[in-house]
């Protein structure tokens, strides 16, 4: 599986925590969208922008996050442990 389809199989399972993920969907997931999370987050502390701006920055990488997690518990289910061994 190449990076763009894996990306694409991670975002249409968005906030899916059952069934199994490809080593390849994790690992390209965590790869790409991973320094995205990144950016959004220093780009909200930067001093003087407006709430909103903040606000959608936040709701993004709120998004993110949960499409990253849902990836990170199939990946765990294909492993065969539970999703709750990530915490």
């Amino acid at each position: 599986m190449g990076p763009i389809e894996a990306i694409r199989t991670a975002c249409e399972r968005f906030g899916v925590f059952a069934g199994r993920s490809h080593r390849s969907e994790f690992w390209w997931s965590f790869a790409v969208l991973g320094p995205v999370v990144w950016a959004l987050d220093a780009a909200g502390d930067l001093d003087g922008r407006a709430v909103p701006f903040r606000l959608g920055l936040g709701g993004c990488n709120g998004l993110l996050f949960v499409l990253l997690l849902g990836v990170a518990v199939r990946r765990m289910h294909d492993m065969g442990r539970s999703g709750w061994a990530l915490f």
